[in-house]
């Protein structure tokens, strides 16, 4: 399956027709994506992840370690 991020314009488009009483269903028809898309990004399912890059590096620098060791 091709999955594509919702773009800034497409959730400003979502929540507009939402706002003027329109279903996810029909949403979804007008902007072409499928309704459970539309659900999931008003549910707040497509939240950024936050990542703690200092641990990221931590392991990256003992992986690192233990290649240079060899």
């Amino acid at each position: 399956m091709n999955y594509k991020q919702l773009t800034d314009k497409k959730k400003v488009e979502i929540n507009i027709l939402l706002k003027q009483g329109l279903t996810m269903r029909k949403v979804a028809k007008i902007l072409g994506i499928h309704h459970s898309t539309i659900s999931r990004y008003k549910s707040g399912k497509y939240k950024k992840r936050k990542i703690d890059i200092k641990k990221k590096y931590e392991i990256f620098i003992k992986y690192f370690r233990l290649l240079t060791k060899w």
